[in-house]
């Protein structure tokens, strides 16, 4: 076994979104499903808070919050969570002031990948403007990047997906809804393939779309699969959740593989460990080892060690 961390390349990217209702239940459940050895990252919107305003996530997880998550007095309505075996100078997060969105900078081999989360709620257009605002400013970002790198370069658009739930598209000219004019600013396609269904209301039963996603040209070239698995809704949510995948690579760390100590017998184990200890010259057994002699840990270690 060595200490460090080996990395590999896997060669496409899974993502879930999901709107959990603001319910433990329905995050619990969502976690439960949410396999880190099949899925990179989950984007989800309306999770679970307590009150110190944190979520829920397992160890597999790295949780990644608004900018403005510890503000009190606003909702939390967007959480993402990276796989922790994806290396965290591979990614960073991207800070907007707004707590319905949260946004990455995913590194791979090709070129930057950004990943937005956004709840765009229905009762006012400020989260569409702020975001067109901040994917403005990131162009800006890349374009200085890229010219101080590549000389001669052609800057295209960076790869963008877009996440968001509530949809409220009522208008649509450009010049009477944010929404789509931020999708023709910024030249955005629906990944999402039409006529597919992301709801089913709890007291009605109707489906309705109020989810959907985005991405920019290089991500419809890279697109391997949109879909909407119904089968798998957690409990207490009636958003379906939607699996993206992705043929971009990215970096990932396998950890070491580890003893599996409860599967040791200890009688067995004590025998070999008397063996060992016996075996670099001490005739002491091992119950009757004193335990302030330096030396003799040092060779109980060493015995322990080769034990193993």
């Amino acid at each position: 076994m060595t200490e460090h961390e080996r990395t590999r390349n896997t060669h496409t990217i899974r993502i879930w979104q999901q709107n959990l209702n603001k319910s433990l239940d329905a995050q619990s459940h969502f976690l439960h499903t949410l396999r880190p050895d099949e899925f990179d990252v989950a984007l989800i919107q309306e999770p679970y808070m307590d009150r110190l305003t944190l979520t829920r996530a397992t160890t597999h997880w790295s949780v990644v919050y608004p900018s403005r998550h510890h503000d009190q007095k606003e909702h939390i309505r967007s959480v993402m969570l990276v796989n922790a075996r994806i290396p965290t100078n591979s990614w960073e997060i991207i800070h907007v002031e707004s707590s319905d969105i949260t946004a990455i900078r995913l590194q791979t081999p090709q070129e930057p990948l950004y990943i937005f989360n956004v709840y765009n709620a229905q009762e006012h257009q400020h989260t569409i403007q702020l975001l067109s605002r901040r994917l403005a400013g990131l162009h800006l970002d890349e374009a200085r990047h890229q010219r101080s790198t590549r000389r001669n370069a052609l800057l295209a658009p960076q790869p963008t997906t877009m996440y968001y739930s509530r949809e409220t598209s009522i208008d649509i000219t450009p010049s009477g809804n944010p929404l789509v004019k931020l999708l023709a600013e910024f030249d955005l396609y629906q990944l999402l393939p039409a006529g597919i269904s992301t709801l089913s209301a709890f007291n009605s039963g109707n489906l309705t779309r109020p989810d959907n996603v985005f991405g920019s040209i290089g991500l419809v070239d890279a697109l391997l699969s949109c879909r909407v698995p119904a089968w798998l809704i957690p409990n207490h949510t009636d958003h379906f959740p939607i699996h993206i995948h992705l043929d971009f690579a990215v970096t990932s760390a396998d950890h070491p593989p580890r003893w599996n100590w409860r599967a040791t017998d200890p009688k067995k184990f004590l025998m070999e460990l008397t063996a060992a200890f016996d075996h670099n010259n001490s005739s002491k057994k091992l119950a009757s080892l004193p335990r302030s002699t330096q030396g003799q840990a040092g060779q109980l270690a060493r015995a322990f060690d080769w034990s193993i």
